[in-house]
């Protein structure tokens, strides 16, 4: 599965927001079972490369997430905790 990184300088409240940044990396989920509105995310490199990002999309998932967090794993790995940004995510419905 993949993702796409972004910062987003706009307030959560905003319902279409400007995307900036647009990284994909390749990723895997931290439990078999996924929290679709909540999930956690492991990326294949460094947490510092990772900072400037606060934004996510998980085209599988059809979803865009806030970034609430980071952590650093072994082997040049991270874990980002998201939750779902409903007002991106359905801005079209």
């Amino acid at each position: 599965m993949t993702c796409t990184l972004y910062t987003n300088k706009q307030d959560k409240a905003t319902l279409k927001k400007k995307l900036s940044g647009g990284l994909g990396y390749s990723i895997t989920f931290k439990d078999d079972n996924i929290d679709i509105l909540n999930p956690t995310i492991i990326i294949a490199s460094d947490i510092s490369a990772l900072k400037d990002y606060n934004y996510a999309y998980l085209p599988n998932l059809n979803r865009y997430y806030f970034i609430n967090g980071f952590t650093s794993l072994f082997g040049k790995r991270s874990e980002l905790s998201l939750s779902v940004d409903v007002l991106m995510s359905w801005q079209s419905d």
